[in-house]
């Protein structure tokens, strides 16, 4: 009985030894699993604030380009209407030009038919003064 205890004790002893050996091993594996599980979550760190980075400045962009485009059509329309005033009233200023062009013509066209007919009156009161002058002392 003592040889088997003894054998007992030796199977024991070694089953202890071979499950400390598998406890250590799965220790080490389990650091080593630990280890590479925090290296690989710091490289989704860095990775997803590198790419919140790269997203935040695509956006940025995005809205720089959308209020550039935005502000180039509201200066188009601008200039566009602004065109249009300044052509009305380039239109307007011609008109007027004509309009006095010709107000500027009728008056001298008066103001000479005036004279005219001034200078024929002063020319037939001459005439009837003569004329009952004469009459005036042929009388």
């Amino acid at each position: 009985m003592v040889s088997e205890a003894q054998k007992h004790m030796i199977a024991q002893k070694s089953g202890i030894e071979h499950t400390g050996r598998e406890l250590s091993e799965a220790a080490v594996n389990a650091s080593a699993a630990t280890a590479a599980a925090q290296l690989n979550l710091q490289m989704i760190l860095v990775e997803e604030r590198e790419r919140a980075s790269k997203d935040r400045q695509d956006l940025i962009a995005q809205i720089a380009t959308l209020i550039n485009s935005t502000a180039d059509e509201q200066d188009k329309r601008l200039t566009e209407r602004i065109e249009a005033v300044q052509e009305e009233i380039g239109a307007t200023q011609t008109q007027l030009k004509v309009a006095s062009k010709v107000h500027k013509e009728g008056m001298e066209s008066w103001s000479a038919r005036e004279e005219n007919f001034y200078s024929r009156l002063c020319d037939a009161k001459e005439t009837v003064r003569c004329v009952l002058a004469r009459d005036w002392q042929v009388s």
